[in-house]
């Protein structure tokens, strides 16, 4: 297992690492398919975590065994303000190579990026659990 950065492009026509970026939407995909809403498709993924713009500078980094990706995760440094933050998304395993620390892994690999930007607030977000199951409410309001 090795954490390997993704070539993120200053310009278009610059290398990149397309496949890297399709490998990571791709453990992405399956990671959250059961997140509400759908899955963000291919393009807007490569768009929102495979490039710059001028708020905010991206990196991002796959997580490659055996020759595979099976997961990584993008980060976001702004660039305008709030110049203490940087945000994570997504930080995935693919859900058949869980539960041996490697999202653990992935984690504390993007905390050093973020210290090394001197950045002091890490952003996430994580998917909701699952509803629970209906039950009656205990209390009920009746309004005018």
């Amino acid at each position: 297992m090795r954490i390997q950065p993704i070539t993120i492009p200053d310009r278009p026509g610059d290398p990149s690492d397309d496949d890297l970026v399709e490998g990571l939407h791709a453990a992405y995909a399956i990671g959250y398919h059961e997140d509400a809403g759908p899955v963000i498709p291919l393009a807007r993924f490569r768009r929102d975590m495979g490039a710059h713009s001028p708020a905010q500078r991206v990196e991002a980094c796959a997580l490659i065994e055996d020759g595979q990706v099976i997961g990584g995760y993008c980060l976001a440094f702004p660039r305008l303000d709030n110049l203490h933050t940087a945000w994570v998304f997504p930080l995935v395993v693919h859900p058949d190579h869980r539960g041996r620390g490697l999202g653990s892994a992935l984690f504390e690999h993007a905390l050093d990026r973020v210290r090394a930007h001197g950045r002091t607030l890490l952003l996430t977000e994580t998917p909701p659990p699952a509803p629970a199951p209906a039950s009656p409410p205990r209390t009920a309001w009746t309004w005018p």
